[in-house]
């Protein structure tokens, strides 16, 4: 195996790595808190060493932040499909019905971080969700030259805590999952129609 080879099967080794650790700390927070979670329960979850965990990561909320950064990238993808596919005008109400759908495909997936999101279930990954949707709204906004009559952490708390409460109990009422992601859409689409913009014609 040539020096090159020898990289790439590294780089592919250290990926794995990386993935099952991460996969661990998913399942891992279906069961628990995040806050009651040690490095020693995620590696052993994971089939790794401790030795392992710290030469890639220096503690697990490392190991957290790079989960959230790989959920904001893919959120952040499939909302520009979007918005190339279904709002070509630039609607700034259907970019927010866009950033919607996005959000409830990520919540609706089984392996999905998201799903195990709450203030109940722990403050540290609550605000770290809070901190990515507050970053990506507030580029939206300056990109598109909006400003909203509501404060930007007034509209993250809305998206992480009204819509998204919203859709949550749709699901544990039994709703079929089509009608609830409608009537949040619907939902949406009125609140923004009021006086969400400033100064929009």
């Amino acid at each position: 195996m040539n020096p090159s080879e020898e990289d790439k099967a590294e780089d592919l080794r250290i990926q794995k790595t990386r993935k099952r650790l991460k996969g661990a700390l998913v399942g891992l927070l279906s069961e628990r808190v995040f806050s009651e979670l040690s490095v020693r329960q995620i590696c052993q979850a994971a089939g790794i060493t401790t030795i392992t965990f710290y030469t890639y990561y220096s503690d697990k909320y490392a190991l957290a932040k790079e989960l959230f950064q790989e959920v904001a990238l893919s959120v952040k993808q499939e909302f520009q499909m979007r918005e190339a596919k279904y709002n070509q005008n630039g609607d700034p109400i259907e970019s927010c019905c866009n950033i919607l759908e996005c959000l409830i495909s990520l919540f609706d997936k089984e392996d999905s971080l998201l799903a195990n999101v709450s203030l109940k279930n722990g403050l540290y990954l609550y605000r770290a969700l809070f901190d990515i949707i507050m970053k990506e709204i507030s580029g939206f906004l300056k990109k598109n030259g909006l400003k909203t009559s509501y404060s930007l952490n007034m509209v993250a708390a809305f998206f992480c805590n009204g819509i998204w409460g919203y859709y949550a109990e749709g699901k544990m009422e039994g709703k079929p999952l089509e009608q609830v992601r409608k009537e949040a859409r619907e939902l949406l689409r009125t609140l923004l129609q009021s006086d969400f913009f400033e100064n929009r014609e």
